[in-house]
């Protein structure tokens, strides 16, 4: 009898629901609304939230004048280790310019100039302290 096949993206997948806990979701998904709303201030077109790719997945996906821009988002609360900043590694840069060229590729969008900014939340005494970063990486 043979094993069922699971995709490594299936197995991604419930490695994140089984270790993400749901205060962490809860406060994650509260920075994504809380950074939508921020950037639609600011001025920019919200085109899609939680755009998936096998790679993994785009938090945001906006416009602002003429180009897309591609927004990782990062909430900490007071008990985190690190700063929203310095969650996004190497590594997690490598996959988010892979994710955006694929996204650009599945849209055909070829000749639209892009970027990718990362949307920082601490959260220290209750109050939400927002940093954006514009072009966090060099593409």
């Amino acid at each position: 009898m043979s094993e069922p096949q699971t995709s490594d993206n299936n197995v991604a997948i419930f490695l994140f629901n089984f270790f993400m806990s749901d205060d962490r979701k809860k406060l994650g998904n509260f920075g994504e609304k809380l950074v939508i709303s921020f950037l639609r201030n600011k001025g920019y077109k919200i085109i899609e939230t939680n755009w998936r790719t096998q790679v993994g997945e785009i938090d945001i996906v906006c416009k602002k004048g003429g180009k897309i821009i591609f927004v990782e988002v990062r909430t900490k609360s007071n008990s985190s280790f690190c700063s929203p900043e310095e969650s996004v590694g190497p590594h997690k840069k490598q996959k988010l310019a892979q994710m955006a060229e694929l996204y650009m590729q599945s849209k055909k969008l070829y000749h639209c100039e892009f970027g990718v900014d990362g949307v920082f939340i601490e959260i220290k005494n209750d109050v939400p302290e927002i940093r954006h970063l514009e072009n966090i990486l060099e593409i």
